[in-house]
Protein backbone atom coordinates (compact mmCIF):
# COMPACT_ATOMS: atom_id res chain seq x y z
CA UNK A 1 0.00 0.00 0.00
CA UNK A 2 3.12 2.46 1.19
CA UNK A 3 0.80 5.14 2.34
CA UNK A 4 3.40 7.12 4.21
CA UNK A 5 5.73 9.47 3.30
CA UNK A 6 9.20 10.71 5.51
CA UNK A 7 9.82 14.75 5.64
CA UNK A 8 13.43 14.81 6.75
CA UNK A 9 13.42 17.79 8.75
CA UNK A 10 17.02 19.26 9.41
CA UNK A 11 15.85 23.12 9.87
CA UNK A 12 16.59 24.33 13.40
CA UNK A 13 14.15 26.78 12.73
CA UNK A 14 11.32 24.56 11.95
CA UNK A 15 12.64 22.10 14.62
CA UNK A 16 12.23 24.91 16.50
CA UNK A 17 8.86 25.20 15.76
CA UNK A 18 7.33 21.54 16.42
CA UNK A 19 9.63 21.54 19.91
CA UNK A 20 7.22 24.48 20.71
CA UNK A 21 4.25 22.85 19.03
CA UNK A 22 4.67 19.77 21.48
CA UNK A 23 5.69 21.57 24.19
CA UNK A 24 2.31 23.59 24.42
CA UNK A 25 0.31 20.24 24.37
CA UNK A 26 2.28 18.78 27.10
CA UNK A 27 1.61 21.80 28.67
CA UNK A 28 -2.10 21.40 27.55
CA UNK A 29 -2.30 17.89 28.46
CA UNK A 30 -0.58 18.29 32.01
CA UNK A 31 -4.49 19.45 33.42
CA UNK A 32 -5.11 16.12 33.33
CA UNK A 33 -2.89 15.62 36.20
CA UNK A 34 -2.64 16.92 39.86
CA UNK A 35 0.61 17.03 42.43
CA UNK A 36 3.19 14.65 41.77
CA UNK A 37 1.80 13.01 38.55
CA UNK A 38 1.67 16.54 37.15
CA UNK A 39 4.94 17.22 37.99
CA UNK A 40 5.78 13.62 37.03
CA UNK A 41 4.31 14.64 33.97
CA UNK A 42 5.92 17.72 32.85
CA UNK A 43 9.60 16.08 33.33
CA UNK A 44 9.02 13.98 30.86
CA UNK A 45 11.67 14.85 28.09
CA UNK A 46 10.21 16.34 24.57
CA UNK A 47 13.63 17.90 24.16
CA UNK A 48 14.74 15.96 21.38
CA UNK A 49 13.01 18.20 18.79
CA UNK A 50 15.73 20.56 19.37
CA UNK A 51 18.05 18.44 20.14
CA UNK A 52 18.20 15.62 17.77
CA UNK A 53 19.79 15.94 13.99
CA UNK A 54 16.91 14.91 12.27
CA UNK A 55 13.20 14.86 12.75
CA UNK A 56 11.23 12.52 10.67
CA UNK A 57 7.56 13.53 10.09
CA UNK A 58 6.25 10.38 9.67
CA UNK A 59 2.73 10.78 7.35
CA UNK A 60 -0.18 8.53 6.05
CA UNK A 61 -2.65 9.47 2.67
CA UNK A 62 -5.75 7.70 2.98
CA UNK A 63 -6.60 8.49 -0.22
CA UNK A 64 -2.90 7.25 -1.73
CA UNK A 65 -4.41 3.74 -4.76
CA UNK A 66 -8.06 5.52 -4.42
CA UNK A 67 -10.92 4.32 -2.76
CA UNK A 68 -10.23 0.59 -3.58
CA UNK A 69 -7.05 -0.69 -2.22
CA UNK A 70 -6.42 -3.97 -0.77
CA UNK A 71 -7.06 -4.05 2.86
CA UNK A 72 -8.74 -0.82 3.24
CA UNK A 73 -11.89 -1.91 1.62
CA UNK A 74 -12.32 -4.48 4.68
CA UNK A 75 -10.07 -2.43 7.29
CA UNK A 76 -9.85 0.87 7.12
CA UNK A 77 -7.15 1.57 9.59
CA UNK A 78 -5.05 -0.52 7.07
CA UNK A 79 -3.36 2.68 6.62
CA UNK A 80 -2.28 3.94 9.78
CA UNK A 81 -1.47 0.33 10.40
CA UNK A 82 0.72 -0.38 7.51
CA UNK A 83 2.57 3.49 8.39
CA UNK A 84 3.03 2.29 12.20
CA UNK A 85 5.08 -0.75 10.54
CA UNK A 86 6.94 1.38 8.19
CA UNK A 87 8.07 3.21 11.49
CA UNK A 88 8.60 -0.10 13.61
CA UNK A 89 11.02 -1.15 10.87
CA UNK A 90 12.53 2.49 10.82
CA UNK A 91 13.11 1.92 14.50
CA UNK A 92 14.15 -1.26 14.69
CA UNK A 93 17.27 -0.52 11.75
CA UNK A 94 17.87 2.80 13.33
CA UNK A 95 18.65 0.15 16.53
CA UNK A 96 20.82 -1.85 14.53
CA UNK A 97 23.08 0.84 13.15
CA UNK A 98 23.54 2.14 16.83
CA UNK A 99 21.24 5.21 16.17
CA UNK A 100 18.30 6.45 19.42
CA UNK A 101 14.94 7.32 17.58
CA UNK A 102 12.38 8.52 19.81
CA UNK A 103 8.64 8.61 19.38
CA UNK A 104 7.41 12.01 20.20
CA UNK A 105 3.54 12.18 20.68
CA UNK A 106 2.43 15.07 22.53
CA UNK A 107 0.88 17.45 19.36
CA UNK A 108 -2.12 18.41 17.63
CA UNK A 109 -2.24 17.43 14.07
CA UNK A 110 -3.37 20.85 12.62
CA UNK A 111 -0.60 22.99 14.60
CA UNK A 112 2.11 20.18 12.56
CA UNK A 113 0.20 20.55 9.39
CA UNK A 114 0.48 24.18 9.33
CA UNK A 115 4.27 23.96 10.23
CA UNK A 116 4.98 21.58 7.41
CA UNK A 117 2.85 22.42 4.85
CA UNK A 118 1.04 18.75 5.03
CA UNK A 119 -2.35 19.08 2.92
CA UNK A 120 -5.89 18.67 5.01
CA UNK A 121 -6.19 14.93 3.92
CA UNK A 122 -2.59 13.42 5.38
CA UNK A 123 -2.49 12.70 8.52
CA UNK A 124 0.51 13.45 10.38
CA UNK A 125 1.18 10.24 12.22
CA UNK A 126 4.68 10.84 13.98
CA UNK A 127 6.65 13.04 14.67
CA UNK A 128 9.99 10.97 15.48
CA UNK A 129 14.02 12.49 16.58
CA UNK A 130 16.67 10.35 15.34
CA UNK A 131 20.62 11.35 16.57
CA UNK A 132 23.11 9.40 17.96
CA UNK A 133 23.30 7.74 22.27
CA UNK A 134 26.23 7.01 24.33
CA UNK A 135 24.00 4.45 25.64
CA UNK A 136 20.54 2.55 24.85
CA UNK A 137 18.25 2.38 28.38
CA UNK A 138 17.78 -0.81 29.78
CA UNK A 139 13.64 -0.18 30.08
CA UNK A 140 11.00 1.88 28.14
CA UNK A 141 11.75 5.60 29.03
CA UNK A 142 8.38 5.74 30.88
CA UNK A 143 9.18 2.84 33.19
CA UNK A 144 11.90 4.57 34.03
CA UNK A 145 10.05 7.56 34.59
CA UNK A 146 7.91 5.59 37.15
CA UNK A 147 5.28 6.62 35.23
CA UNK A 148 3.97 3.23 34.01
CA UNK A 149 5.30 -0.16 34.54
CA UNK A 150 5.57 -2.75 31.65
CA UNK A 151 2.83 -5.28 31.61
CA UNK A 152 3.53 -8.73 32.47
CA UNK A 153 3.52 -11.32 29.22
CA UNK A 154 0.86 -13.13 30.34
CA UNK A 155 -1.60 -10.31 30.69
CA UNK A 156 -1.10 -9.79 26.80
CA UNK A 157 -0.97 -12.67 25.20
CA UNK A 158 -3.86 -15.49 25.36
CA UNK A 159 -4.85 -18.51 23.55
CA UNK A 160 -7.46 -19.39 21.00
CA UNK A 161 -9.52 -16.85 22.32
CA UNK A 162 -9.85 -13.43 24.46
CA UNK A 163 -8.83 -14.49 28.13
CA UNK A 164 -7.49 -17.91 26.90
CA UNK A 165 -5.04 -18.77 29.04
CA UNK A 166 -1.57 -18.98 27.48
CA UNK A 167 0.63 -21.86 27.88
CA UNK A 168 4.39 -21.68 26.92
Amino acid sequence: MQPWNYILISSTEINEQLAWAADKERRALAIHYEGERETKFLSLKVEGLKEAPLTICVTCDPTRGGSHVLGRNSIPETDALSTACSIQNMWLAACAEGLALGWVSFYKKNDVRDILDIPPHVDPIALLSVGYTDEYPDKPILESANWEKRAELDRLIFENKWGGEYKE
